[in-house]
């Protein structure tokens, strides 16, 4: 478990991180994961349990998925897992 001095680092720099991809010209709500595998296109939006996608996140996922890509948001680590081996982009057993 994280305290809530970490926690409060974390968001910073996750905030940073934003305004630096922001500066680039990556799109609000983009995906924190875009994989590409045989001609397909996938985005995948990480939360930690409990939490769900922004506005932003939805509507990304949206558009992603109407341009033809496969898209979904999920939380934590096992269904993450779960959802890349569904799109055949991992191979293995989660449990």
């Amino acid at each position: 478990m994280l305290s809530h001095t970490s926690a409060l680092i974390i968001e910073r720099q996750m905030t940073r991180d934003a305004a630096i991809f922001q500066g680039l010209g990556v799109r609000a709500g983009a995906a924190d994961l875009l994989l590409w595998h045989d001609g397909r296109s996938f985005a995948l939006e990480l939360k930690r349990e409990g939490k769900t996608a922004t506005e932003a996140q939805s509507r990304f996922l949206a558009d992603f998925e109407r341009a033809g890509g496969r898209a979904a948001c999920v939380a934590g680590l096992d269904a993450a897992l779960r959802q890349l081996e569904a799109w055949r982009l991992l191979r293995g057993v989660t449990q």
